[in-house]
């Protein structure tokens, strides 16, 4: 945390030795005047929050880098395009994912995530990040300035939705209500925790996933309503009481139920 909250930080030069390998978590948090960086070739870690809400407007990731942690680059100015180098596939001992959760979550200028074609875990499919690489199951990241994404147009044989993959983002379908977002029935698998957190207050349940956990949804939002078959019914109804956040009503209308929760704790 070495310049963590340093507002008028504008300018930093990393080291270039090859002993300088991590980029600590919530090093460089919060440093909202620090519009671009040289990250060295030696980096092959970046951690969590590292450059979240900084104000970093441009990202070339070193080719050698390995892991990304959870929201390292979120609510970050970054605009354009990124590339995953080859290299970011995680870690086996300790077990760590190479791109975490939200780790590019609301960055409302980032159009795509493209991956190198020589990375064995993740792909790049018009600038939506996937894995595994054989045969794409989830969707990993999804970049916000990309606008609204049908999740019905992913392609054939994606059932899953990542730890973080949407989080922070809520642009909406044409003609409902702000802040929506439709579950498509080609979702089938599981939605992971804080895929869509402190994003949409709205949601459509038109497939039948398996939630993650209350915060895949609600963490972060003052109220929500939630669509879906009376199936999935069990699968979901108690999640976000158990955060002691929320209270809960609920209507039904023939084969469809609508719950409401509303944010009631801190």
């Amino acid at each position: 945390m070495i310049f963590n909250g340093c507002t008028k930080l504008a300018s930093v030069t990393l080291p270039t030795n090859p002993g300088f390998t991590t980029i600590a978590v919530s090093d460089f948090l919060g440093c909202s005047a620090l519009t671009s960086i040289t990250i060295p070739a030696s980096v092959t870690s970046i951690g969590a929050t590292a450059f979240q809400n900084s104000g970093l407007t441009s990202l070339t990731l070193p080719a050698n880098l390995k892991t990304i942690g959870d929201q390292a680059f979120y609510n970050t100015k970054i605009a354009g395009t990124v590339t995953i180098p080859a290299s970011l596939v995680g870690t086996t001992s300790p077990a760590v994912p190479g791109i975490g959760s939200g780790s590019f979550g609301n960055c409302e200028f980032l159009t795509a995530i493209n991956v190198d074609a020589g990375n064995g875990t993740y792909l790049s499919i018009n600038g939506v990040v996937y894995s595994p690489v054989a045969t794409p199951n989830t969707i990993v990241a999804y970049p916000e300035g990309k606008g609204y994404f049908d999740l019905s147009t992913m392609p054939a044989g994606v059932v899953n939705i990542g730890p973080g993959a949407f989080w922070g983002y809520n642009p909406s379908p044409s003609g409902t209500p702000a802040n929506t977002i439709i579950i498509t029935s080609n979702i089938t698998g599981t939605i992971g925790a804080n895929a869509f957190q402190a994003s949409f207050t709205n949601v459509q349940f038109i497939g039948t996933p398996t939630i993650a956990n209350a915060n895949s949804f609600f963490y972060g939002s003052n109220a929500a309503t939630v669509t879906w078959a009376n199936s999935l019914k069990q699968a979901y109804e108690g999640e976000p009481t158990k955060t002691g956040m929320y209270t809960r009503s609920s209507s039904v209308s023939g084969s469809v139920t609508t719950y409401t929760w509303v944010r009631t704790g801190p």
